[in-house]
Order: structure tokens, then sequence, then C-alpha cells
């Protein structure tokens, strides 16, 4: 068998939700090579997303012990800490990925959101903005950049707007077909349709 057609397969089924046979295929590379690196970060990620972060933390620190300055296990180290809830713990590893890769826009978001919840809006800001100037079309990143400028006593309404009406041009960029404006009149007619809008649960946590 070969180990790069058994992580591809495994690759494949993870695809189409057949978690199974993912592992089955992951683990099959893992006996004809215990130190394929690939397969051990695809079972990680695969334990990760199905709760099972004991399993996920095994794959992702085998892949630590045999590779210190792999950036992005140490971003994926982190992730899994953050989806615990274990923010400070969290934290060195997006650290010391930036320390490792400075450029990579995706660890300057997780920082901004793990500070985030810890309540560190100012240290946010700054995160999100860097993630920005690094891949100024991330959604995650703009979403609560936006966000925190809701927050900053400096600026006034006009330019938070502003940065809103920025981000709403570079949205419409990437839909397709482009969205049309329907104007409703507000007339005061009691036999009028009652229309109703859905607004988010989380409307206070995010950029509306």
């Amino acid at each position: 068998e070969n180990i790069d057609c058994c992580n591809n397969l495994g690759n494949l089924y993870l695809l189409q939700g057949a978690y199974e046979q993912a592992v089955t295929y992951f683990q099959k590379a893992l006996h004809l090579k215990p130190d394929f690196l690939k397969a051990h970060r695809n079972l990680g990620l695969l334990y990760q997303n199905k709760g099972d972060y004991e399993q996920a933390k095994y794959h992702f620190e085998t892949i630590l012990a045999q590779d210190p300055e792999d950036s992005f296990i140490h971003k994926d180290l982190g992730i899994l800490l953050a989806k615990q809830n274990l923010f400070s713990q969290a934290m060195p590893y997006f650290e010391k990925a930036i320390q490792l890769d400075p450029h990579h826009a995706e660890t300057y978001m997780n920082l901004g959101n793990i500070t985030r919840y810890m309540g560190q809006r100012d240290k946010a800001y700054t995160f999100f903005k860097k993630a920005l100037s690094l891949q100024p079309i991330l959604w995650g990143a703009y979403t609560w950049y936006l966000h925190a400028l809701l927050f900053d006593p400096n600026l006034s309404a006009e330019e938070i707007f502003r940065n809103y009406c920025i981000w709403g041009k570079h949205v419409l960029k990437y839909l397709s077909p482009k969205p049309s404006q329907v104007v409703y009149s507000n007339t005061p007619d009691p036999q009028r349709p009652l229309k109703i809008g859905y607004v988010s649960r989380d409307l206070f946590d995010q950029a509306t």
C-alpha cells in the first residue's frame, strides 16, 4: 500500500463526512510510516472537529515533537486550546506561530479572538488590524475589527460608518449575482401586511 494514497483516500472520505473511513485510512498511513506528519495532522484536525480534544492533542503534540519549527502546528494547538476556552494557555502557541511566520494573517486573527474573549479589546483591535494589513479580505478578521471599532472612544460615528461602507464594497465584489436594493414604503396603514425581519441572536457580539 502507498502512504500518500492512504492519506489522500482519508482526505476524500473526510470531505464526504465519512469520518470512520477517514480515520481508517489515516491510521493505515501511520501503520506504514509512524512518523508521517500529514496523517497525524489530518487525524488531529478530524478529532478536533469531532470534539475529541485529547486525541487531537496527541496527534498535534506528536508533530510538535518532531518538527518544533512548524508554525502551523503551533497555530493548531492554539486553536485546540481556545476551543476549550483555555485562552491563556493558547496565547503562547499563537505567539510562537507568529514568531515562526510573522506574515500569517489568520494567526493574528486568532490572537484577536482570544484577547477579545479575555476582555482585552485594545489588543484585539490591534491584532485584527494587523491581520487585515496582511490579508485585506479576511472575513472573520474584518467582522471583529468592525465590532471593535464600536468600542473605540476616539472614533466618531461618521468614521465608524465609513469603515462599514468600505467593508460593504469589499463584500459586494464577491457576491454573485449582485444583490438588488428594495425600498419599501412605510405607510401607516393598519391593513398593510406585516413584514418581519430576522435579527441574529448574537447581535451584540457581531458587527451588523
